[in-house]
Formats: C-alpha cells, sequence, structure tokens
C-alpha cells in the first residue's frame, strides 16, 4: 500500500517504522530537518519543506516532481 505521511514527530518516526516493516511504501513530508537520517533512509520518497502553506507547497512539490522526473538525483 502506498501511505504518505505528513510531519514526523514521535508519533510519526513510530508510523514509518511498522508501515515499512510490514511492506508498505512511505512517502514523507516534513517541515523539520532535524528529522532522524534512519527514518529518511527507511521511506521511499522525501519531501522536505519550508513550511506547510499550501500555496509554497504545491510549487515545491510540482518543482521536485520535475527533477525526478529527468533522473536529478536530489539525494545529495
Amino acid at each position: 500500500m502506498k501511505i504518505i505521511i505528513v510531519g514526523i514527530g514521535k508519533l510519526g518516526e513510530y508510523l514509518v517504522r511498522n508501515l515499512v516493516k510490514d511492506g508498505n511504501e512511505v512517502t514523507l513530508v516534513d517541515t523539520d530537518f532535524t528529522t532522524p537520517l534512519e527514518i529518511f533512509r527507511l521511506v521511499q520518497n522525501i519531501y522536505v519543506i519550508q513550511d506547510m502553506d499550501i500555496l509554497n507547497l504545491m510549487p515545491i512539490t510540482m518543482f521536485l516532481r520535475e527533477l525526478k522526473h529527468r533522473d536529478v538525483d536530489i539525494t545529495k
């Protein structure tokens, strides 16, 4: 199953660990740059954004999709 988790507090970490362990494809959307790298390694897609304002989120999401479509490595 494909699952999106928005926010990665303690509950989000718990959900990521268990959902990935159960074989789900997890996408993470977060504004916190202090999320443990272990969590980022577990998920299939990561979107770290400046804020959750929908007017800012949509252009950033489209930009990241375009990079992915063009096979640009954004993991570095």
